[in-house]
């Protein structure tokens, strides 16, 4: 019995620690308007629509490389060329108002 107390214990003890050590890292884009201070975080995988200063578009999954690059639908944008960021929805054909 006092063998089985003693792998619980110790079992308590390791789930426990891990379970704390581990922090949640999440990826994306935080965006800060200039003129008027807000925030907003875009999580990676979110679809939006990119636009840069060129005029490229590209609509898709947000992927973040890197703090200096984002992938969009297999077209690479350097984070000080977007122009125009926006959260886009996906609706099913079926979903849409007529």
């Amino acid at each position: 019995m006092k063998q089985l107390f003693l792998i619980f214990l110790v079992f308590c003890c390791f789930t426990s620690h891990s379970g704390f050590s581990q922090e949640e890292t999440r990826s994306g884009l935080m965006m800060f308007h200039v003129s008027n201070g807000n925030i907003r975080f875009i999580p990676a995988l979110r679809r939006v629509t990119v636009v840069d200063k060129n005029g490229v578009r590209a609509k898709g999954e947000l992927r973040v490389f890197s703090k200096e690059e984002v992938y969009v639908n297999g077209k690479t944008f350097k984070i000080g060329d977007i122009a125009k960021i926006k959260r886009t929805q996906w609706v099913p054909k079926s979903q849409v108002p007529v």
